[in-house]
């Protein structure tokens, strides 16, 4: 499917789906699994927006939730990450009656079991095209463990891995977030 095919076809569509390669995957699907998302992926979700939010007041970007779509130039295609932060100027396709993100400088993608392997690969490959993405996010909500990805100014991405009560730093917004307040809610089952 063309990206052209897939607005028109995502204008009307009742369920959010991915673009990839040409290849349409809702989001529901078994590729993805998403449809019904645990109570820990929503609570890890619900934590990143309000705490990320909270810090981004005043300041000129804002976070974004997963009804934000993002353009991933390298495959053609469409995706939703959890949470997008991006800055003014926000850099808006409008084609079709829908918005999608061209700049987001950050994006957060909750892991879970079925969705981890894509995340961490064949998305990540993808993201890694999008020339404003300066820091990727992975949020495990399985274990208590933030793996944060930073473009260093050659190209390459620095891993910082957090677990424990560790605080994670979003450094070009300037967030902070401690584990203990992000994983707060998350109890038995999950992480």
């Amino acid at each position: 499917m063309t990206p052209a095919e897939y607005r028109v076809m995502e204008r009307d569509a009742s369920e959010k789906h991915i673009l990839w390669n040409g290849e349409v995957f809702p989001m529901s699907g078994p590729s993805f699994a998403m449809a019904g998302a645990s109570v820990a992926h929503n609570r890890l979700v619900a934590a990143l927006l309000l705490a990320v939010g909270r810090a981004l007041r005043g300041k000129n970007c804002e976070a974004l939730p997963s009804d934000m779509r993002v353009w991933i130039p390298s495959v053609a295609g469409y995706v939703y990450p959890d949470v997008s932060v991006a800055c003014a100027p926000l850099d808006l396709e409008r084609l079709d009656g829908v918005e999608t993100l061209k700049n987001p400088r950050v994006v957060v993608e909750v892991l879970s079991e079925s969705s981890e392997a894509f995340d961490r690969g064949a998305k990540f490959d993808g993201y890694r095209s999008v020339e404003s993405l300066e820091e990727y996010v992975l949020v495990s909500s399985v274990r208590r463990e933030v793996d944060h990805f930073v473009r260093q100014a050659d190209g390459a991405w620095l891993l910082r891995a957090y677990r424990g009560s560790d605080v994670v730093r979003i450094g070009v917004v300037g967030v902070e977030l401690g584990m203990d307040e992000l994983y707060e809610r998350v109890g038995a089952e999950g992480a």
